[in-house]
């Protein structure tokens, strides 16, 4: 079987109640009829920049695996090898199987619990839960995600949000073993259950991200950017101040946690800066939740990064800010 010498996109997508799964990105694309397992027809791994000489298969013969698992096994390690440089977003829609998703205001806990529990490789769960990339005493997981999309409602007196119908979430990371992991559990296992209630999956999409060159990018946040420092009164009791996007000392805060990270996960520092400045921020972007007991002050808004296309891809994949693996400084690129 000849590789394919056009596939060009960057989407992976399928119907789970459907019929027909699709695998697209620039280096490889699979189709799986789902319901035949006899018939998995597999196109050569193919990448337009390098062609075969990254390690990746030159060609994957007509296989039927009794667990279709098995196929995007194979296929995450060929997308490791042949695409290191393109780290990915998932975004997953689900179906609340009782009519709706009831979970407290502060539901990032939650969501980031659910996380860890769907990841399949317990070496990787215990290492980004309890290590993590670091940088002098800060650890970094390098992950983030969105808070949900879908239409909800307000319940002020048991200070509750519920979601119904179908919901949207993002998660995205600097490592494709996450990505492809979490994608995996999400694609093959079609029900799951988040703060005791039964969701059904529905549809799984990943994208990279590839931007390019400008002057500046605008941004906006899919969950809010936190930024902070500690210090002690003088009294010595620890204290946290969250900076506001309006503080002269923000941007300056947000590139110093840039630096960190990027330290961390390169062990260099970058060579260029990066600066950050509100474009669209009102008070009512203003976001106060809790987070395992602790306070967090963050905004949404849309914002404008003056750095290199590679920072900002750093960036899109890592989270913008503080706290990201607990769900802060996810967010899109906009015009």
């Amino acid at each position: 079987m000849e590789p394919h010498p056009s596939f060009t996109g960057c989407a992976f997508s399928t119907n789970i109640n459907g019929r027909f799964l699709e695998y697209e990105k620039d280096a490889y694309i699979v189709f799986f009829f789902e319901g035949l397992r006899s018939l998995i027809r597999s196109a050569g791994i193919y990448s337009k920049r390098s062609g075969f000489s990254r390690g990746s298969f030159s060609r994957m013969d007509l296989f039927f695996p009794s667990n279709p698992p098995d196929l995007f096994r194979k296929l995450s390690a060929n997308a490791n090898s042949a695409m290191q440089e393109d780290a990915m977003r998932l975004t997953v829609h689900f179906q609340p199987e009782n009519g709706e998703l009831i979970l407290p205001l502060n539901y990032g806990e939650i969501l980031q619990g659910f996380l860890y529990r769907s990841i399949h490789d317990l070496e990787l769960a215990d290492f980004l839960h309890n290590e993590g990339f670091a940088k002098d005493r800060r650890k970094f997981k390098l992950f983030t995600f969105s808070r949900l999309a879908g239409n909800y409602r307000i319940d002020a007196g048991a200070k509750q949000i519920r979601f119904e119908g179908p919901i949207r979430w993002q998660i995205s990371s600097l490592l494709d073993r996450l990505i492809a992991d979490l994608g995996q559990s999400f694609l093959f296992r079609e029900k799951f259950t988040i703060h005791d209630q039964p969701v059904r999956m529905e549809e799984t999409s990943v994208h990279s991200f590839r931007p390019e060159k400008r002057e500046s990018y605008r941004i906006r946040m899919l969950s809010p950017l936190t930024v902070f420092s500690t210090y002690e009164d003088a009294a010595g009791k620890k204290k946290t101040h969250y900076y506001s996007p309006s503080d002269l000392a923000f941007s300056d805060m947000v590139e110093k946690n840039f630096s960190h990270k990027y330290e961390a996960y390169y062990g260099i520092p970058p060579e260029e800066r990066l600066r950050v400045r509100p474009v669209k921020v009102s008070p009512r972007d203003k976001v106060v939740t809790v987070f395992k007991g602790t306070r967090i002050t963050a905004w949404n808004g849309i914002y404008e990064l003056v750095c290199p296309p590679d920072y900002l891809k750093f960036l899109y994949d890592a989270g913008i800010g503080a706290k990201n693996s607990q769900g802060f400084g996810m967010f899109e690129s906009v015009e």
